[in-house]
């Protein structure tokens, strides 16, 4: 799994609260993920100015009122460039920094 390449998607609304924390564990992994996407429904807290400190991650928007569970992820995984992509909810912690290996 050296040369593939594994992306991380989140989806998030109004996730201020919890979004930090996450991003901070995901960037401890031992295998580090190629990308971060971070696509949020039009959140009113500040979700977006959080993911915009972090250069590793790579923010999407949503219009709130046209959220989808699965087109929204759909949209997300279509701008994806990993081999692997897995997703995450907000409030999903890793338990360990071995989650991406």
């Amino acid at each position: 799994m050296k040369n593939k390449k594994i992306s991380l998607i989140i989806p998030t609304l109004n996730a201020a609260s919890e979004i930090e924390c996450l991003l901070q564990e995901l960037l401890k992994q031992n295998r580090k993920a190629d990308e971060i996407i971070v696509i949020d429904s039009s959140s009113d807290d500040d979700t977006q100015n959080i993911c915009r400190k972090y250069n590793e991650v790579k923010l999407l928007t949503v219009d709130r009122h046209k959220f989808d569970h699965g087109e929204t992820r759909a949209i997300a995984f279509n701008q994806a460039i990993g081999n692997f992509v897995l997703f995450l909810t907000q409030d999903a912690i890793p338990a360990d920094k071995e989650y991406i290996s």
